[in-house]
This record gives structure tokens, C-alpha cells and sequence, in this order.
């Protein structure tokens, strides 16, 4: 088995600039299970910058935990790249994505937002997806599911947009995507979708 990924914690007064964070847990070629990802949160009374986040858990031969939490909170904007939290297991079962929230005092520019549960057998929940802004919204693909091979899957997350206005990432694109679902291969699993709720 493999332990859990560590928490990431970034807390400034100022701005926050990183490169790509990651905090998972991840057995390949082993027989075990793999342990939770850790919870990813940055705080920043000025601007947020950052390449991706990952937060995630995934085991080849065992069953894999959940993803963490992923936190920004700006007072100013938050710009990023991708950010996933997800679970993945291809032989057992899968935990939960973990929830992806964003919180800026201006604008939210991002790329794919990515909370998920995957396995061959028994899948977890997606994770909430929760972007909040003061000026405007920039993002790409949003999505929550939980997915499984042969098993039964569970629910994807509710997904919510709080902002100004809800801007496509380039002026060539016309259209958001939004993804929250479950499903079970060849047949709908038991659990259900999210609400997405854009205001």
C-alpha cells in the first residue's frame, strides 16, 4: 500500500506566483492500495498565479482513496492553468474527487476543472466545483463524474458560477462545456448528475 499525499499550503498577504503543485498517492506495479491525495490551498490578500494543481489517488492493482480539496482565495484575481482532484482505480474500486473551489475579490481565468471518480469496480463521488468572482469568469471544460467499468457508480458534483459575466477563453470559442454526471458502462449507474447553477 502506499501512504497519502501531503497537504499544500501557501498563505500570503500579498501575491502568490507557483509553478505546477501536485500532492498524490500512487501505487503502479504492486498489489495495494493507494492513500488519499492531499488537500491543495492557496490565500493570498493580493493575486493568485499558478501553473496546474493535482491533487489525486490511483492504484493499477488495488483500490485507490480520494483526491483533495483544491482552495484558492484571492483578494485580487486567480489565474491557472488545469486543476484535478480525482480518484482512479482500472481493477477495484475508486474514492471521491475532491471539491475545487475559487474565490476572487476580481476576476477567475482558468483552464480545465477536473473532479472525478473512475474505477473498474465501485466509483466514488465527483467533487463540487465552485467558482466565485468579482468581475468576470474565464474558463474552459468543467467537469464532475464518477465513472465505472462494471460496477456501480455514484454522483457527479454541483457545479456553480458566481460572476459578473461568464466569458469563453477565446474570442474563436462560443461555448462553455459542462460536464457532471454518472455513468456505468453500457448501462446508466445508480447515482445521478449534479445541478449546475450559473449566476
Amino acid at each position: 500500500n502506499s501512504g497519502n499525499g501531503g497537504a499544500i499550503s501557501l498563505d500570503a498577504g500579498g501575491n502568490i506566483t507557483t509553478q505546477s503543485l501536485n500532492s498524490y498517492s500512487y501505487l503502479s506495479s504492486e498489489k495495494g492500495n493507494s492513500g488519499n491525495g492531499g488537500a491543495i490551498s492557496l490565500d493570498a490578500g493580493g493575486n493568485i498565479t499558478t501553473q496546474s494543481l493535482n491533487s489525486f489517488s490511483s492504484s493499477e492493482k488495488g483500490n485507490s482513496e480520494n483526491g483533495g480539496k483544491i482552495d484558492l482565495d484571492a483578494g485580487d484575481y486567480i489565474t491557472t492553468q488545469d486543476l484535478k482532484s480525482y480518484s482512479f482505480s482500472p481493477s477495484g474500486n475508486s474514492g471521491n474527487g475532491g471539491a475545487i473551489n475559487l474565490d476572487a475579490g476580481d476576476y477567475i481565468t482558468t483552464q480545465d476543472l477536473d473532479s472525478r471518480s473512475s474505477s473498474s469496480s465501485v466509483s466514488g463521488n465527483g467533487g463540487a466545483i465552485n467558482l466565485d468572482a468579482g468581475d468576470y469568469i474565464t474558463t474552459q471544460g468543467l467537469d464532475s463524474y464518477s465513472y465505472s467499468e462494471k460496477g456501480n457508480s455514484r454522483n457527479g458534483g454541483d457545479i456553480k458560477l458566481n460572476a459578473n459575466k461568464i466569458k469563453p477563453t477565446s474570442d474563436n470559442e462560443e461555448k462553455l462545456t459542462i460536464h457532471t454526471f454518472s455513468f456505468r458502462k453500457n448501462k446508466f449507474g445508480e447515482g445521478k448528475g449534479g445541478d449546475v447553477n450559473i449566476t
